[in-house]
């Protein structure tokens, strides 16, 4: 009788399977969050963009746009955005707030992948003229990432978001990382991935959606 006790008092620690999921889930949440994120980005935004290319485009270009000058070496500052979306889930130790964040991203894909779809617009690029390895290094960009996808600037709207969110949770690192986020969504502009047009409706976007999931 004391063995078949024991037996079964050591079984019923054993959690269940279902149990051991969530546990190992809630253990690597922050991995599962971002590889969600990179996931339904990707698919949404190249599958779009890809065919949007069998597709008739608008384009957005102003004045404005034309006093911007075109400046290859900004291209390192553009790329860098792809380590500053996802530097909150290492450095903000609350789970609570990259879930928000999480979803905030999730809906500004969402929507943009609609915007997309309903109205594409097109980024009228430079031509790459010379040698050497930045002018390697966007042309090879520019072959990779279709001119597709411009109204509303994802790059804008989530780096933006990303300022928002450091600024709130990250204190003085918070400020130092809002004013990278500034210098990211002009190299949109400098590297001409993006009309102006695109990218203040971006910025737009992004502020509401900061409000829809960060509001008190």
């Amino acid at each position: 009788m004391w063995l078949t006790f024991g037996r079964n008092n050591l079984c019923s620690k054993v959690p269940s399977g279902p149990l051991k999921i969530k546990k190992f889930y809630l253990k690597y949440e922050k991995i599962f969050l971002v590889l969600l994120v990179a996931i339904v980005f990707s698919l949404v935004y190249f599958s779009i963009n890809y065919l949007t290319s069998f597709r008739q485009t608008y384009a957005l270009g102003i004045f404005i746009d034309n006093l911007i000058p075109f400046l290859p070496l900004t291209i390192f500052i553009y790329q860098f955005t792809y380590v500053l979306w996802f530097l909150p889930y290492f450095l903000v130790k609350k789970i609570e707030p990259l879930r928000k964040l999480t979803w905030s991203y999730l809906t500004l894909i969402l929507i943009s992948g609609l915007v997309f779809l309903i109205f594409p617009v097109k980024v009228a690029r430079p031509e790459i003229v010379g040698n050497g390895l930045v002018n390697w290094l966007v042309a090879t960009f520019y072959s990779l990432d279709l001119p597709y996808n411009a109204f509303p600037s994802i790059h804008a709207s989530y780096t933006f978001l990303v300022g928002l969110f450091s600024f709130r949770y990250l204190k003085k690192l918070g400020l130092i990382i809002y004013l990278i986020t500034i210098f990211v969504i002009i190299s949109t502009l400098t590297f001409k991935q993006h009309y102006f047009l695109d990218t203040a409706a971006g910025i737009i976007l992004s502020m509401g959606t900061y409000f829809l999931f960060f509001r008190k």
